[in-house]
């Protein structure tokens, strides 16, 4: 009873927060003029891409959970404006049985979980690290952390259905359908992690209760708890069993640890760069 009315308790919370979310006017010449945002949210690479966290107070004062609209935003470039109803979700590589699903298809064929995950980016704090080295990412603060409720299906159920070729999968690859300067985000994680059903890794559809949000990956996107944000692909539009790790740009030259000799002046001519 205790933990139900916690829940109730927060799905108000996230209700009010966002009844505040609206049509922001920074947004208005931008590509992402079509989505509602929370207003105390605060930009962190100017006006787009869209890149914010909430005030460090107001996400302490929602407690254990985050409402959707103060939930940390990472965006790369434009939100893919998507359909529910068109939506594929294409499962291939080194399996027997590729698929193509749609989103209905997704959530009346497969059991879905309900899971509170907190996660973060991996440049939570940045501002504080810039201020003794400068890093090659921007000043987040304190607040790109957060905890919401997500539902969705199991990926260890999804890749049962495709039959894939144990002997040489090894790499799950994810692809996202924002079109960037270079290529699609995609990142990949391995196939052992993939299969383990303790993972709990979710190919995700609900936030809070709801369909996601855009700047949270609608219709779909990959939840993996315990990694960083930026494995957790969002608006998925493809999964590939690989026997190499994914070839993306921002899979290399993202939320990356360089040695110590490697900094912002040489780190694109480095042996450790992929151009």
């Amino acid at each position: 009873p205790e933990a139900e009315k916690q829940l109730h308790d927060f799905l108000k919370l996230n209700q009010k927060e966002n009844s505040n979310m609206g049509y922001l006017p920074k947004d208005k010449d931008t590509p992402d003029a079509w989505i509602k945002r929370h207003p105390d949210l605060i930009r962190l690479t100017g006006i787009h891409p869209f890149n914010a966290e909430a005030p460090l107070s107001k996400l302490v004062n929602c407690g254990l959970h985050t409402p959707t609209g103060l939930h940390y935003v990472r965006n790369h470039g434009p939100v893919p404006k998507l359909d529910w109803n068109t939506h594929k979700l294409s499962i291939g590589g080194l399996v027997e049985n590729p698929k193509v699903f749609s989103m209905d298809e997704l959530v009346q064929r497969f059991k879905s979980y309900t899971l509170p995950v907190s996660f973060h980016c991996a440049g939570n704090r940045r501002k504080e690290l810039n201020m003794i080295k400068r890093s090659t990412g921007f000043n987040w603060g304190p607040s790109a952390v957060s905890c919401a409720i997500w539902t969705g299906i199991r990926l260890c159920d999804l890749l049962k259905v495709v039959m894939p070729n144990e002997s040489k999968s090894k790499y799950v690859v994810f692809k996202g359908c924002d079109d960037l300067p270079r290529g699609h985000y995609g990142t990949s994680i391995t196939y052992e992690q993939a299969i383990d059903p303790n993972n709990d890794i979710l190919i995700a559809y609900e936030m809070n209760g709801e369909k996601l949000h855009p700047d949270h990956g609608f219709p779909i996107r990959v939840l993996i708890p315990g990694f960083i944000g930026g494995r957790m692909v969002k608006w998925l539009k493809e999964i590939e069993l690989t026997e190499k790790e994914s070839d993306s740009f921002y899979h290399y030259n993202d939320n990356r640890v360089y040695p110590p000799h490697i900094d912002t002046s040489n780190l694109q001519s480095s042996k450790y760069y992929k151009h």
